[in-house]
C-alpha cells in the first residue's frame, strides 16, 4: 500500500479530516523508496522533521506478565522475526537516519511488547544514542538493570527517562502478574540507580518513572 501510495497509483489524500491529512504518505522519492524531508500539499512545499523514534528491539521478554500480549505470542515489531532480536548493525543504522532526519535529537523510545536490556546489543545502542545527542526514553522490567547499564545509563549526556514497569510493589501480586520473583532484585537495583544518580550529579538529567496496573 505505501509503494502504491507513494508511486502516485492510488490517491495520497486518503484522509480528509485530520489535521495531518495529505502529509502522511506523500514524503518520498518513489524512484528510489528514499525518504525526503520535503513534500509538496497543496502546491506549496512544507518541510518536516523527525521527533520521535520507536524502535523494537525484541520480542523476547524475560517476563510472562499476565496481561501481556506477548504472553499469548501475538505481537511482534515490525522488522524482526517472531521471538527474534533486531540485528544490531541495523538497529544502528536506524538511529543513524532518525538523526539525519531530525532538526533537533529526537526521542528515541525503546520499547515494544519484549525486554530491551535483553538484546546483545544493547551496550552499543546506547552508546550509539549517546554518540548521535539523541535523548532516550527507556521502557524496562528492570531485571537487567544492572550496575554495568546503570552506569553507562549514567554517563549520558541531555536529558532522558528510566520507566520501570513494576506492574506492583506487593511481593505476591508482583509474582503473580510478573510470573518472576525478581521484586527484590529490581528493588534494589532502581534503588541504586537512584542512589547513582544523586551521587553523580545527574537529577536533573534524569527522569524515573515507576510504572504499574490496575
Amino acid at each position: 500500500l505505501r509503494s502504491r501510495l507513494l508511486s502516485g497509483e492510488l490517491d495520497g489524500l486518503l484522509c480528509h479530516s485530520c489535521d495531518k491529512r495529505g502529509t502522511c504518505n506523500l514524503y518520498g522519492d518513489p524512484s528510489t523508496g528514499h525518504r525526503t524531508r520535503s513534500a509538496t500539499v497543496g502546491g506549496e512545499t512544507e518541510r518536516w522533521s523527525l521527533a520521535r523514534l520507536e524502535l523494537g528491539l525484541t520480542d523476547l521478554c524475560n517476563m510472562r506478565c499476565t496481561m501481556c500480549c506477548l504472553s499469548r505470542g501475538e505481537a511482534s515489531p515490525p522488522g524482526v522475526a517472531k521471538n527474534g532480536m533486531m540485528d544490531t548493525q541495523l538497529a544502528l543504522q536506524v538511529l543513524e537516519d532518525a538523526v539525519a532526519l531530525s532538526d533537533s535529537p529526537p526521542l528515541v523510545f525503546l520499547h515494544w511488547v519484549g525486554e530491551p536490556l535483553i538484546h546483545p546489543g544493547i551496550t552499543q545502542i546506547l552508546q550509539r544514542i549517546n554518540q548521535l545527542g539523541a535523548r532516550l526514553h527507556l521502557v524496562t522490567n528492570g531485571i537487567k538493570l544492572t550496575e554495568e547499564i546503570q552506569h553507562l545509563l549514567l554517563s549520558m549526556d541531555g536529558d532522558h527517562v528510566l520507566n520501570v514497569s513494576l506492574n506492583a510493589w506487593d511481593p505476591d501480586i508482583y509474582a503473580d502478574i510478573n510470573k518472576a520473583n525478581t521484586r527484590d532484585q529490581v528493588h534494589q537495583q532502581l534503588l541504586n540507580f537512584l542512589r547513582l544518580r544523586t551521587e553523580l550529579g545527574k537529577t536533573e538529567h534524569w527522569n524515573v518513572v515507576a510504572s504499574a496496573v490496575v
